[in-house]
């Protein structure tokens, strides 16, 4: 309809009582959060630079610790391989892994 005809939607119109509205259903949260948009793949990699002489993970059957800069390592050493095998953004990539150390960079 047009703009000004009578039976136009007036947009400032108080909402009828008997709808749901969108507001009902919407949480927020107490801080406006905005992700990078580098990447959450930034953001890892700026963490395990920072924390670098930290613990990433214990594997409690050998007793064995592995620090974030060597969990980095071997994680940019991933990438560089998985980028020689011309993926493009449509592909898909999924892991199917016993739990073990080389888990957290698959």
């Amino acid at each position: 309809m047009p703009p000004g005809s009578p039976d136009a939607e007036d947009p400032l119109a108080e909402p009828d009582n008997n709808e749901e509205s969108e507001e009902e259903y919407t949480f927020y949260t107490p801080f406006k959060f905005e992700p990078d948009p580098r990447g959450l793949g930034n953001y890892l990699f700026n963490r395990m630079k920072k924390h670098r002489h930290h613990i990433a993970q214990y594997i409690a059957d050998t007793d064995e610790e592995q620090t974030y800069a060597e969990l980095l390592q071997r994680c940019v050493r991933t990438a560089c391989h998985i980028s020689t095998r011309n993926l493009t953004k449509d592909d898909v990539v999924v892991l199917c892994s016993y739990n073990h150390k080389e888990s957290a960079l698959q």
